[in-house]
């Protein structure tokens, strides 16, 4: 048992500074007591402490101060860059209406000389089956024009199949499958003389 107990650390109350006494001799007590004034405890890196704290405040604001510096910059970054696509915005809007004007006013100036000039009102007529016939006509864009078509056609008991109608401007083109009501025959001179241009 006595071998046990020799590996034991042995440290007497005086080494603490646990005594009776106000003189404060123990190791501990020299370490972590200030004589002058109050016994306050006192930390032996409490300066370094304080200086790394403010240090990291300074940084701190710094940063803040920094952060909000650049996000201003580029804000007024931003503000040009909108300022000039708007400016590259506005330019291209201008030559689209320029361009645009420019091909209404060649359109409406082409549409008046065909209006004006070439429209020479023609029909071709070919024979498809026995009592069916083929027809492309050519007539002038006027208001009332087709309906008269359709009409001098019905009066005549012949009946328009398969019609395609396409409008250029100053001029209707024409195709249609002809064929006569109650499966009349119908023959190739008689639709030019039907079909009267004025």
């Amino acid at each position: 048992m006595e071998q046990e107990n020799n590996h034991r650390l042995s440290v007497s109350v005086e080494d603490l500074g646990f005594n009776n006494g106000s003189n404060m001799k123990g190791k501990l007590s020299q370490k972590h007591y200030d004589d002058a004034g109050p016994k306050l405890f006192i930390s032996k890196n409490l300066e370094t402490e304080r200086k790394r704290r403010e240090k990291l405040g300074s940084r701190l604001l710094m940063n803040k101060a920094s952060i909000i510096e650049d996000a201003i910059t580029y804000t007024k970054m931003l503000q040009k860059e909108v300022e000039i696509l708007t400016k590259e915005l506005d330019e291209m809007e201008e030559t689209r209406k320029k361009k645009a004007e420019q091909k209404t006013c060649e359109s409406s100036a082409a549409g008046e000389k065909i209006n004006i000039s070439w429209i020479e009102e023609e029909i071709q007529v070919a024979k498809i089956d026995g009592n069916m016939l083929w027809a492309k006509m050519i007539i002038e864009h006027k208001r009332g024009r087709f309906q008269k078509l359709v009409e001098d056609l019905h009066t005549s008991n012949i009946e328009m199949i398969d019609l395609s109608v396409t409008t250029i401007e100053g001029a209707y083109l024409i195709t249609a499958t002809l064929k006569g009501m109650g499966g009349e025959p119908i023959e190739l001179y008689q639709i030019p003389t039907i079909i009267k241009f004025k």
